[in-house]
């Protein structure tokens, strides 16, 4: 009977405890151990919960203040869209109330705010705080070498101050002062550093650098020896690269291929080859650093050899009847009537660039490459391209002439065309001596033509410029491997009329003049297809399509 009592007794016992936990589970209260942010609901009711977390939401301040460096920002929560949410809050709160692990649950405040509008309003901030990053240097003044110190990059540390925000938001707990966290980026320079930079430049007045080579010398003083002292190590390496890469550009000469003639059945070269030459930087640099330091001790004067690679040419002149430059293996030709002296300059000027140039066994020839760049400052005058689809004045208008009777002898040629773009329309240079799609227009670095050498041996390439008769001829001269060219009639689709013409009034004419810059041309698509044989057997096959637009006639007139 004893046992019994006491068991009934400790069922008592357990059983008054138990009894408030079966209220907070039938879902009266908030659980033991419950924060909404830091706001304790433990054991509240809804009603009794809500009343905590609104006071606490009105406690929150209403402007919202940033300092950094000395500066500080504020502007109300409203304009950044910011308002905390207790109603959503709570009632999230509320009903996952029985989630948890452990005894403590924490959940979070629910909030709205405009990060956009929040990021704007600090952009003042954010342009005061922000600085560059800048090296000190070291300057010569009147023969005594100063400091000017540098400084170290800074800006706000945007997602830092984002999750700050976020995290005191979650908690309901918004600080009156916000401290802005900032970044640095840049070397540090300590006072050490820089002194002892400075006494290595001092070090240098009075002192030369001599580079010294086969044809030429340069020399370096102290007041420019002072730009290679370095900072963190004694000599500052991407400026030593710097200045030997820009030396380089001036000394080094790219190797000299032999060029050809072909006359009376054999190759004569008209410009020998010419061995190249390239600087050894990486050896200069050792040696410009061993002067430098030298130079910093108590070595008035320091000697540096200027070291060279030689570069060797592709083609000899040796070479030049191995070549298997033997025949005329192919040509091409244009017209350029009504050309203006503009134009036929341009075009005799890309084909000068192209003349005696060698083609190799197996070598993919660029236009672009060949003739380089064309601007004025090559040469190049303004005369009428196409562009954007529209005709207007450019630098080295006519070069397309140049490129279409290039395409036309490398397909008499039966090379492969590797890369050929139509002009945007019909152009009546092209159509004056060959059928419709039989052009070919460049313009770097996104149109180019390119085709290849798949004959067994060299090609040269020759031009021949008749002005008096507007005549542009293009040879390939070799050994033939008798392959036979066969180019299709053009045919042709979906023809459009010329729309009507167009004038545009041109103060620089005198009154009534008329002046015809376009001429008009129907719309049409065009394709050409061509096959290369070679002893009975399809060597290659390709078919060239052009979908030339409609295009007006166009004219400038005087006003009247």
């Amino acid at each position: 009977m004893m046992v019994r009592s006491r068991l009934f007794q400790a069922v008592l016992v357990l059983a008054s405890l138990l009894l408030p936990l079966a209220g907070w589970y039938g879902g009266s209260h908030f659980l033991p151990g419950t924060f909404l942010g830091t706001v304790d609901i433990s054991n509240q009711t809804y009603a009794q919960a809500r009343r905590l977390v609104l006071a606490q939401a009105k406690k929150q301040p209403q402007q919202w203040c940033f300092q950094a460096d000395s500066l500080r920002f504020c502007f109300p929560a409203a304009a950044i869209g910011f308002a905390f949410q207790p109603e959503k809050s709570l009632q999230q709160a509320w009903q996952n109330r029985f989630h948890r692990r452990g005894w403590r649950q924490v959940f979070p405040w629910q909030y709205r705010l405009d990060w956009q509008k929040w990021q704007a309003q600090l952009a003042t901030a954010a342009s005061q705080l922000k600085k560059p990053a800048i090296p000190p240097s070291l300057a010569l003044t009147n023969g005594q070498v100063m400091v000017r110190g540098g400084q170290q990059g800074q800006d706000i540390d945007w997602q830092k101050l984002r999750q700050e925000i976020m995290a005191a938001s979650q908690k309901g707990q918004i600080p009156p002062v916000w401290d802005i966290p900032l970044y640095h980026w840049g070397d540090y320079y300590s006072p050490d550093q820089l002194r002892q930079a400075q006494e290595r430049a001092q070090k240098l007045q009075g002192k030369t650098l001599v580079f010294q080579g086969e044809k030429e010398n340069f020399v370096l003083t102290g007041q420019q020896l002072v730009n290679f002292v370095g900072f963190q190590t004694p000599w500052q390496e991407d400026k030593i690269k710097t200045y030997l890469r820009d030396l380089a550009e001036t000394l080094d000469e790219p190797p000299q291929n032999s060029l050809f003639q072909f006359e009376k059945g054999r190759v004569v070269a008209f410009r020998p080859a010419k061995v190249g030459r390239r600087l050894k930087t990486a050896q200069l640099a050792a040696a410009m650093k061993d002067c430098l330091q030298k130079l910093s001790q108590k070595q008035q004067t320091c000697l540096v050899h200027l070291e060279f690679s030689r570069q060797r040419p592709a083609i000899t002149t040796a070479a030049s009847n191995r070549l298997g430059i033997r025949e005329l293996v192919a040509s091409g030709d244009s017209y350029f009537w009504g050309s203006s002296a503009n134009r036929i300059h341009n075009l005799t000027l890309a084909s000068q660039k192209l003349n005696g140039l060698l083609i190799a066994p197996g070598e993919t020839f660029s236009f672009n490459k060949a003739v380089g760049e064309i601007s004025a400052a090559t040469g190049y005058r303004q005369a009428y391209i196409i562009k954007e689809g529209k005709t207007i004045l450019g630098d080295g208008g006519g070069v397309c002439q140049v490129s279409t009777t290039l395409f036309r002898a490398a397909l008499n040629a039966g090379l492969p065309i590797l890369e050929r773009h139509a002009h945007a329309y019909r152009v009546h240079y092209y159509e004056e001596n060959a059928p419709l799609g039989l052009d070919a227009t460049v313009f770097a670095p996104n149109m180019d033509l390119r085709f290849q050498n798949d004959y067994a041996n060299y090609l040269l390439l020759q031009t021949k410029i008749d002005v008096p008769h507007r005549h542009l001829v293009f040879q390939f001269y070799g050994t033939r491997d008798g392959r036979r060219v066969e180019i299709s009639p053009p045919r042709t689709w979906d023809w459009q009329p010329a729309p009507p013409p167009r004038y545009i009034d041109d103060p620089s004419l005198p009154p009534g003049v008329t002046k015809q810059i376009d001429w008009a041309a129907a719309g049409i698509k065009v394709a050409v297809d061509w096959r290369v044989w070679r002893a009975g057997k399809l060597l290659h096959q390709q078919t060239f399509f052009s979908n030339y637009q409609p295009w007006q006639a166009v004219y400038r007139r005087g006003r009247q």
